[in-house]
């Protein structure tokens, strides 16, 4: 029973120290007491003695007088320095100075308690004699030491004391440029909140041009869409012409091959025979050679009509597709909306009236008849042609 009562009287008086060591660890506290000239790694090394020293029971045993000033003094040393430390950290320069002594007071008795606990242990712990010569002899030490240090504090405290008009001044000119800096940044912020205000506006107006654009090629691709069902016939006829064409062009690729076996087949005949037979037994072998020729005339004849026919309608079908084409490139590249729909309005009057004085266009009797004349056979060709043959062989 009073082993667990020394082991939780040894666990609270470890939390009280290390609270109050918590405040000379802590980054921006230490930074406090260090410029207020506190010997903060002197502290904590005591501190730490003081805790390893309860953690011995062996050595040590636990009395009133030293857990009264375990749970009454550290506790207030820790209230004044939080709040001094605080009062320091917020108050303004001048005031700013007297927390620094404040502070210096704090851990001066501080200093002098933690001194007073691990140097003189005999008094606060039982099972230790107090009358002995080496005993004297050691708090004389001790004491002449801690004389030392409070002397070497209080000249310290001095000279720091003649330093803060110095320091004040220094920390005056150390608020005015972080005053500064802050006016600068908040003029910085500023422009920035401008520029990005500005480049969602920009932002913004980009998407409604963008999405205008691509309104207006839907409306394009849509017509030209609607438009080409009405072109289906004309592709259609594009359709038949292109196999009429390809008809043609193995029809004559045919005969120009039956033609070549038929005079290879004659000349194999006439090698094979040791006289020339008379002409008239191999006439009917001849017989095919102006058939075959007439069939290849027309076939040609066809073929160049179905060629010239898929060319004009191949214009007629480019022609709707490139004007597709360049409405989609007109709103695409300009540089704005309004422009797009502008040009892509002239374009659209041009080409109306375009095609409508295409269809006012009078075609007069030699017109028709020479557009006929293309797809006609050249009979009269043919015929001057014999003519001339016949004048030849007379």
């Amino acid at each position: 029973m009073i082993q667990q009562q020394v082991a939780a009287e040894v666990e609270n008086a470890k939390s009280v120290i290390i609270n109050l060591r918590y405040i000379f660890t802590n980054n921006e506290k230490k930074r406090v007491l260090e410029k207020s000239g506190i010997d903060v790694i002197h502290i904590i090394n005591l501190l730490s003695i003081l805790e390893n020293q309860i953690l011995v029971p062996d050595k040590f045993m636990l009395n009133d007088k030293f857990l009264e000033i375990i749970y009454r003094e550290f506790p207030r040393f820790s209230m004044d320095l939080e709040s001094n430390i605080a009062r320091y950290q917020n108050d303004t320069i001048e005031f700013g100075a007297n927390n620094v002594l404040e502070i210096r007071n704090i851990c001066q008795k501080l200093l002098s308690v933690l001194c007073s606990l691990t140097n003189n242990n005999k008094k606060l712990f039982i099972g230790k004699s107090y009358n002995s010569e080496t005993y004297y002899e050691q708090q004389i030490s001790e004491l002449k030491s801690s004389k030392s240090k409070l002397e070497k504090q209080l000249s310290e405290l001095q000279k720091t004391k003649e330093q803060l008009s110095e320091v004040s001044q220094d920390q005056k000119t150390e608020l005015q440029q972080k005053e500064n800096d802050i006016s600068q940044t908040k003029i910085e912020l500023a422009e920035t909140l401008s520029r990005l205000s500005d480049a969602e506006k920009e932002l913004e107006e980009k998407r409604k041009q963008e999405d205008a654009q691509k309104n207006w090629s839907e409306k394009i691709e849509s017509t030209f869409k609607n438009l080409s069902s009405l072109l289906d016939p004309i592709s259609k006829e594009y359709s038949r012409l292109s196999t009429l064409y390809y008809i043609y062009m193995v029809l004559s690729g045919s005969i120009i091959i039956l033609l070549l076996v038929l005079e290879i087949i004659l000349c194999k005949s006439l090698s094979q025979e040791n006289d020339y037979p008379q002409l008239l037994e191999y006439v009917p072998y001849y017989v095919p050679i102006p058939i075959s020729g007439a069939l290849l005339w027309a076939f040609i004849v066809q073929m160049n009509r179905a060629q010239r026919q898929l060319v004009i309608l191949a214009e007629r079908i480019h022609h709707i597709k490139y004007i597709e084409g360049l409405l989609l490139s007109l709103n695409t590249l300009a540089p704005n909306i309004e422009d797009a729909v502008k040009r892509i309005n002239s374009a659209m009057d041009k080409l109306i009236k375009g095609h409508l004085l295409s269809q006012n266009i009078i075609h007069d009797e030699e017109s028709i008849l020479n557009e006929e004349r293309k797809d006609a056979l050249p009979i009269d060709i043919v015929i001057k042609l014999l003519e001339t043959i016949k004048s030849t062989t007379k």
